[in-house]
């Protein structure tokens, strides 16, 4: 690593955000590859019927619960398993927290 003080920052290339749009969702994860990383917090009930929607789809889904505001550790956590499977993109459902 380098100076401390570099760094880059990459926002999300897509967020989609308002009532309704949950039924677009499994189309957008088909789309993006096969191997999904699904963060998801407690509140929100749908994100287990998005994870056996995809399942069924043919994806390979690994959940990652997150509660509260996540510290170092649990993104790293999050990072290495994504790392360890194999993950092609990060789906992250639920409040601030994810």
């Amino acid at each position: 690593m380098g100076d401390p003080r570099e760094f880059t920052f990459q926002t999300a290339g897509k967020i989609v955000f308002g009532r309704g749009k949950a039924g677009m969702a499994l189309d957008a994860i088909r789309d993006r590859g096969r191997r999904v990383l699904l963060v998801r917090g407690g509140s929100v009930g749908w994100a287990s019927q998005l994870a056996a929607e995809l399942r069924v789809a043919g994806l390979v889904v690994s959940e990652h619960r997150i509660s509260g505001e996540p510290t170092i550790d649990k993104v790293r956590a999050a990072i290495r398993e994504g790392r360890d499977h194999g993950i092609e993109q990060v789906v992250a459902v639920g409040g601030g927290s994810v």
